[in-house]
């Protein structure tokens, strides 16, 4: 490897190095590399280029560890045990690429084949992340094609399924003929009382979601799914009492819920993973719903974010895995996109700088000007571009960010206090907080 300013650097041409993908390194975007292949890639920072995007990644090798994969491996929807391919030889650009585990050439095609002729054979309706997750298949496979040229197959409410089939189920087995639920719920009390529930019912509301006691063992509350506002009904599931699944699927269909969640620890949700595909039951691992909450609570993770995962299945597998590696790319980002404020707002009004002045080895220059693009335009207007790529500091960023804080407060008018929770910059111009609002994102 060499470095990006030092090509001398670099040693003999070792060929490609090969790292496989754990849970962790998709996680954190981190891989450690094998000692064989320290002497092909010795410590330094590497641009690299992705030719199956055309896009150039910055990688940084320090201690025996690969950093900086996360955004390529969000951008490629990589998975556990999948492989990341580096080749950086001594003539010509370092390149890096990714080979799916097992799911590509004749295998992903014998897959994408099964995936398509079960629905055709009249497995029940799956949605397109459910089809993935069951027959390996990557994201970048073509699955959505072959439903779609698949005469037999139709897409309803937001699920793949045989066209003509006399009896169009929902995700809990209901038939869709049947009579609407009465108008009268059953009688609920006010507020959770079961420790269990209340539990749940605060991890929802950390979503802005009005949850409320539903049965004897379950909350409820009123979800942003694809095929419309749906009433999720999450069953809480005892510690060493799984109850079984008819007496679950019974209570979710009294309630009249659309979609059914399991919560509790995961060694007493395992048994109902069958069910993940075959009745679309989403599974909620405690541990993971809180985590996710308090990154609700923070201002990180919408309600649409929750939907999503709902519908893929629940907060546990490939699907949650790919959603943490792009949730830590949004904080890194996100991060990177302060810093650069605080330098920005370390220069005096009136300044040109120059983008590659504002990067070091924490926040590259590619950052640097995507954060000046969001400087430049509303609700900032904090910088301008000039000539040579520079860009003019047009205002104080600390007034910037007082607009932008009452744009914010205004466009969210009566929103959830997560969303809305002030940010301050300090002395230097860093801030103490913030919600993605205050970035140029949507409320």
């Amino acid at each position: 490897m060499r470095d990006a300013r030092r090509g001398s650097e670099r040693g003999p041409d070792a060929g490609p190095v090969r790292l496989t993908l754990t849970r962790v390194c998709v996680r954190t975007g981190r891989v450690r590399l094998p000692a064989r292949a320290r002497a092909a890639l010795p410590a330094g920072t590497l641009e690299v280029h992705d030719d199956a995007t055309g896009e150039t990644w910055t990688l940084r090798i320090e201690g025996g560890v690969v950093d900086g994969l996360g955004p390529f491996l969000t951008r490629h929807g990589a998975i556990v045990n999948d492989e990341v391919i580096v080749h950086a030889p001594t003539a010509g650009p370092a390149t890096l690429a990714l080979r799916r585990s097992g799911a590509g050439g004749a295998h992903g095609e014998r897959a994408l084949r099964r995936a398509v002729q079960a629905l055709v054979e009249g497995a029940p309706p799956q949605s397109v992340e459910e089809l993935r997750d069951a027959y390996g298949l990557p994201a970048d496979a073509p699955l959505e094609a072959a439903l779609a040229a698949a005469p037999d197959l139709e897409r309803r409410a937001g699920r793949w399924g045989r066209v003509g089939a006399p009896r169009v189920t929902d995700p809990l087995g209901r038939p869709a003929a049947d009579p609407p639920a009465p108008d009268r719920p059953p009688a609920r009390d006010p507020a959770p009382t079961d420790p269990a529930q209340l539990r749940a019912h605060r991890a929802l509301e950390a979503f802005g979601l009005d949850a409320a006691p539903a049965g004897r063992t379950g909350v409820a509350a009123l979800l942003p799914l694809e095929g419309g506002p749906t009433r999720l009904h999450v069953r809480l599931v005892p510690a060493g009492a799984a109850p079984a699944w008819q007496e679950v699927l019974d209570e979710a269909r009294a309630e009249g819920a659309g979609r059914l969640a399991l919560a509790g620890a995961w060694e007493d949700l395992a048994p109902y993973a069958r069910y993940v595909r075959s009745a679309g039951v989403s599974l909620v691992p405690w541990d993971a719903l809180e985590r996710l909450a308090e990154d609700a609570r923070a201002g990180d993770v919408s309600v649409a974010d929750l939907a999503a995962l709902v519908e893929a299945g629940g907060l546990h597998g490939a699907a949650f895995e790919r959603f943490e590696a792009r949730l830590a790319t949004r904080r890194a980002d996100r991060e990177r996109f302060w810093e650069v404020v605080a330098r920005v707002a370390s220069r005096p009004v009136g300044s040109l700088v120059e983008p590659a002045a504002l990067a070091d080895a924490r926040v590259p220059v590619a950052a640097v000007r995507e954060a000046l693009a969001h400087l430049a335009g509303a609700p900032w207007f904090a910088v301008e571009r000039v000539e040579d790529g520079r860009v003019r500091v047009r205002a104080d960023v600390r007034d910037a960010f007082t607009a932008v804080h009452d744009a914010a407060t205004a466009r969210l008018g009566g929103g959830r206090p997560a969303a809305a929770r002030r940010v301050e910059l300090r002395g230097d111009g860093a801030p103490s907080g913030g919600a993605e609002i205050l970035e140029g994102g949507d409320a």
